[in-house]
């Protein structure tokens, strides 16, 4: 039996996926992470805190999506953007997909999902191993 590309969920070291959160949830991919989520659909990552705790984090594409959502469950905060959307943006030199989710409160939540470009990171450093070669566009502008 063959399995599909949603029954194996690439894992990718927590030092590669760039997890920021402060109104939003901001998720920043290296090369090889945006490649492997254009072929499978999804990566996964995570982050063990003193005392075992563990953080998982995980981008899914799905043809079902109709925009972005991030969901946070059992420890695993889980960002799903619409298949066609990432696939366009997964091989093309556009840096992000950013969209906003609805709150129950009438709020509204950021989702961002961005490239690691190495020309358009000032602080990046030697635990990026493969950033995303920026477009002549970004490093112009730099």
């Amino acid at each position: 039996m063959q399995l599909t590309r949603r029954d194996r969920p690439h894992r990718t070291k927590a030092r590669i996926v760039e997890l920021r959160i402060k109104d939003s949830v901001r998720l920043r991919l290296d090369r090889s992470d945006v490649q492997t989520l254009r072929e499978r659909g999804e990566i996964a990552a995570s982050t063990v805190f003193p005392g075992g705790r563990v953080l998982r984090y995980r981008v899914e594409s799905s043809p079902a999506s109709v925009g972005p959502t991030a969901l946070f469950s059992d420890n695993i905060l889980t960002v799903r953007w619409p298949e066609t959307e990432v696939l366009h943006w997964a091989s093309s030199v556009q840096a992000s997909l950013q969209g906003e989710q609805a709150l129950a409160d009438g709020e509204h939540l950021a989702v961002l999902v961005e490239k690691n470009y190495d020309a358009t990171l000032p602080h990046r450093d030697s635990d990026e191993p493969d950033p995303v070669p920026a477009p002549a566009a970004a490093t112009r502008s730099n």
